[in-house]
């Protein structure tokens, strides 16, 4: 059973040649970049499909404009003649549904069920949902506020209870889907601002301003939150599945020996683009030159890749490099350093990393001249197209005056404030560049491996949820 040409209905055009066996019960994971208004680019260019997770045909994710819907193969009922007649799907008009015509005498007629979908309106990116995401800073959590951020394009309220615990909830009344972080506090309660509904931390409605009966249907949906380390995380998956043995270990952002400010920026640029940016630190050679590099020869220097539970660990040691300006805030560096970044990126999107420099020739892990950081930044996708970034930096305790706290800070702003502007520029040309295809090189070795297990994770997480 192999060669099936993708003809995806409802002016969506023409899809990509897919060759390969295919059983019952398998996963196809099908990708179409998109031009601004929401049509799809000529299919063979256009389209990538992932076979259980697998890259199997087409470009490979690039980090342009695209949507994604997953279809899992109800039936192969084995060879029949050439033809095109549509496969319809329960609950599929025919206008939209998918047809596969053989271009092989000997093909099958598959049968397939959509897992998730594309709107025509616009592109949709496919976000893990049974994982943690950071939603804010515990210090931007008042204790009488409600505190409001979207997260995967849902509106969520937080606010803190009497004992001092968090709740997280739709940030939407249910009357006329006024945000309820426009009205009030009251207690444990949080009182719409508009027509005075007042909702419990549990998200059920306990009283409507003169209605005797309050319907059943009167709650919003509330979400699993932990605080760790001072990030607080919400789960925006099914609460049954939420576990905190999924949490990241950002120790140094709450730890006696190391010291930082908290930060965040926020993009208007889909996350992936910046999960590219962190998996490839070749950029600092010449996006920070000033701030974070210093050098080419970051650059230069090979990274080693190894995958670890969710994530992938990335080395990246470089030998014998001026020490870059900000280094020398710390002590003065007058003859060349050894660099080193060490880090994990682990789903859906979190940097944990060592990095650090000290002269050459000092020996092997003596530290007494060496600068030692330890950072932790993550990113949440607040919608499709744009993106919470938290971070901080730390060094140890004890290293330099009370001023290097806030210069180190100073510095990672600046340095993220370039990557946001050349990240930002890239995203204006992919939007006007549908269907062109990116070169892959060797520095993309860490992205491609953590877009494909993202992929994977998806295909897993469908699977789950459709039991």
């Amino acid at each position: 059973m192999s060669a099936y040409l993708f003809n995806l209905d409802g002016g969506l055009g023409a899809g990509a040649y897919f060759e390969d066996k295919v059983s019952a019960g398998e996963w196809l994971h099908v990708v179409a970049c998109y031009d601004q208004g929401g049509a799809r680019t000529d299919g063979r260019a256009g389209v990538s499909i992932y076979k259980n997770g697998e890259f199997r045909s087409g470009p490979a994710s690039s980090g342009a404009r695209y949507s994604s819907r997953l279809w899992q193969i109800d039936s192969a009922p084995g060879p029949r003649r050439c033809g095109s007649e549509p496969v319809t799907r329960a609950g599929r008009s025919p206008a939209r549904s998918m047809r596969w015509r053989s271009t092989r005498a000997c093909s099958a007629r598959l049968r397939c069920s959509r897992i998730t979908g594309w709107r025509r309106d616009r592109f949709e990116t496919m976000f893990i949902r049974n994982c943690w995401y950071v939603i804010a800073w515990d210090h931007e959590i008042g204790p009488d506020a409600l505190f409001s951020r979207i997260v995967l394009g849902e509106p969520i309220v937080v606010f803190r209870t009497a004992d001092g615990g968090l709740t997280a909830m739709e940030d939407r009344c249910v009357h006329r889907f006024a945000p309820l972080s426009s009205g009030r506090k009251e207690d444990d309660c949080v009182r719409c601002g508009y027509h005075g509904l007042k909702f419990d931390s549990s998200g059920v409605c306990v009283e409507v301003p003169g209605v005797d009966r309050i319907p059943a249907k009167a709650r919003v949906r509330t979400y699993p939150l932990v605080v760790k380390h001072k990030w607080v995380f919400v789960w925006m998956g099914a609460p049954e599945r939420a576990d905190e043995a999924l949490l990241p270990d950002n120790f140094s952002c709450d730890h006696p020996d190391w010291l930082n400010i908290p930060g965040y920026l926020h993009y208007d640029t889909n996350y992936l683009l910046i999960c590219d940016n962190l998996l490839d630190f070749s950029h600092l050679s010449y996006v920070h030159e000033k701030t974070l590099g210093g050098s080419p020869a970051i650059a230069q220097a090979k990274a080693e890749i190894e995958a670890i539970p969710r994530g992938l660990r990335v080395t990246r040691r470089v030998p014998s490099v001026p020490a870059p300006p900000f280094y020398q805030r710390f002590r003065r560096f007058d003859t060349p350093i050894d660099r080193w970044f060490i880090y994990d990126f682990v789903l859906p999107g979190t940097l944990l990393m060592h990095s650090g420099g000290r002269p050459v020739g000092d020996v092997e892990g003596d530290m007494s001249n060496a600068v030692q950081l330890h950072s932790c930044q993550t990113l949440t996708p607040e919608t499709e197209t744009s993106t919470h970034y938290f971070f901080q930096q730390s060094h140890r305790r004890g290293v330099g005056d009370g001023r290097i706290v806030q210069s180190i800070y100073d510095t990672l702003e600046a340095a993220f404030n370039e990557d946001r502007d050349i990240i930002s520029a890239q995203a204006r040309i992919l939007a006007v560049s549908p269907g062109a295809s990116m070169l892959p090189l060797p520095m993309d070795a860490a992205l491609n491996q953590f877009r494909r297990l993202l992929d994977s994770e998806l295909v897993a997480e469908a699977s789950a949820t459709r039991g």
